[in-house]
């Protein structure tokens, strides 16, 4: 078995984000490797929307609305492992899994009467891709690795119907939103095998 953690990036329709993850894997046999990843992120659309409200008994109009997401992702994938140097390995294999998308209001300034709730809605797309990497064995325990991993996923679809947000009497239309079709994902782990790597 091996356990790795991971932070980098995942890039959901052209829209970059920083990302961390959790591995849990098992050697079926010893270049063949089944694991389960979950991992996530947050990013926040530029300005979406604006909207006017009173302060200190001046009307402004220079409030901006924005939405921000939160991106939950489950991977089941398999990896065939090839050995490159004494310490160096190369994997490469199938995924497939789950992206969930959750989004919700924010407003710049904040905290103002009459601004309504985050409102947040999640969807969800099956997905579906490949992985790859290169491993990096410590010399001694050849328990203890590094990984640098890339994955590469198409997915269902994730579609944010447009809206109408109701702040101080005026109706603000907000446009829907699409994200692509296709996503990708580069992280950099640290891991531990539960016992010494033997990838001939």
């Amino acid at each position: 078995m091996l356990m790795s953690f991971g932070a980098g990036a995942n890039i959901l329709s052209s829209v970059p984000h920083f990302a961390i993850k959790m591995e849990i894997g098992v050697f079926v046999k010893p270049k063949h490797c089944l694991s389960l990843e979950i991992g996530g992120g947050a990013f926040k659309d530029k300005k979406i929307g604006t909207f006017t409200y009173t302060k200190n008994g001046s009307y402004r109009t220079d409030g901006k609305i924005h939405y921000n997401y939160t991106n939950l992702m489950a991977f089941l994938s398999y990896s065939y492992y090839v050995k490159m140097g004494n310490s160096f390995e190369w994997r490469i294999g199938p995924s497939a899994g789950v992206v969930m998308l959750s989004g919700g209001f924010s407003f710049d300034p904040s905290g103002l009467d009459g601004t309504p709730s985050k409102q947040t809605k999640s969807k969800y797309a099956f997905a579906g891709g490949m992985n790859t990497g290169f491993t990096v064995n410590f010399p001694k325990s050849k328990r203890f690795f590094f990984d640098l991993g890339w994955k590469i996923y198409g997915h269902t679809g994730l579609h944010f119907d447009k809206r109408n947000l109701k702040i101080d009497g005026f109706n603000i239309p907000i446009a829907e939103k699409d994200f692509s079709y296709f996503g990708n994902q580069v992280m950099l782990s640290f891991g531990f095998r539960f016992v010494k790597a033997k990838i001939k």
